[in-house]
């Protein structure tokens, strides 16, 4: 599977009608939900409700407020601990005003505060803002089915494109032990491909792959021959330079191998 680049707007961008600040980007909403429908607008949106992980971050959001905002922070009863949407605990010592009186948190410019989920607030929102994407050029994906492996390729296609890679579809290479007959196939049908430096199969015969690795191995050694046959070099010596020179050269991508008696 490959991809090429597309234009991608990094650094300091954010969508229209966000907010940027180090590496998430912020959604103030002139809407007015209750905590549930503002949870789902910003999924809606690829986004969660505000998660405020430092003093910094703290400091930003509540410079920008006039009103009252829902942000991500809830508990499941007031005898629970109150936690963000990712399950993690708030960072202590921040401006929060404990109260009884809800199970939901906003926050205005000068507190952050419990309150009734039921209530109609504006609402934060956030993503990150990628700045430094790094990708491999090919990848490689495993499904036990064809409609898992369609699955699965049409989220990389999507989440892919969100920044500004795409797909190709035409260098796109899919092996199967069975014919895939579920769904039609834009890419390339192959019986073999090569992953982690190892020769993969469709029918998993690892036979062909082990012998080109020992081959790998016996060139190697015939490099410092001179060295070998050294009487000036100890035993113990030349038996560290096979486990540190020969060694990973045959063992190299030996995770994908299937072993079966006859290569034992």
């Amino acid at each position: 599977m490959t991809f090429k680049e597309k234009p991608l707007n990094t650094g300091e961008k954010c969508k229209s009608k966000w907010s940027c600040c180090g590496q998430k980007c912020y959604y103030f909403s002139d809407e007015l939900k209750n905590f549930e429908e503002s949870k789902k607008s910003c999924k809606e949106m690829d986004s969660t409700l505000l998660k405020i992980e430092d003093r910094e971050e703290l400091n930003f959001i509540q410079s920008r407020l006039s009103y009252f905002y829902w942000i991500g922070l809830s508990r499941k009863g007031t005898r629970n601990q109150w936690t963000w949407e990712d399950k993690s605990m708030p960072f202590p010592k921040f401006d929060w005003i404990e109260s009884n009186e809800g199970n939901c948190a906003y926050i205005k410019a000068t507190k952050m505060s419990a309150s009734d989920c039921s209530r109609f607030r504006r609402f934060i929102c956030e993503k990150r803002n990628i700045d430094n994407l790094r990708y491999s050029d090919d990848s490689t994906l495993m499904a036990e089915s064809e409609e898992e492996l369609k699955s699965l390729l049409m989220k990389v296609k999507e989440e892919s494109e969100e920044v500004g890679l795409k797909l190709n579809i035409q260098k796109t290479k899919i092996m199967a032990s069975e014919p895939i007959t579920s769904w039609e196939i834009d890419g390339e049908t192959v019986s073999d491909f090569i992953f982690l430096g190892s020769k993969i199969t469709a029918d998993g015969d690892c036979r062909h792959e082990i012998k080109r690795s020992l081959l790998l191995g016996r060139k190697v050694m015939t490099n410092p021959d001179s060295t070998f046959k050294s009487r000036d070099i100890t035993l113990p010596t030349k038996v560290h330079l096979v486990k540190s020179m020969v060694f990973p050269v045959v063992m190299y991508g030996f995770e994908s191998w299937t072993v079966k008696k006859a290569e034992h």
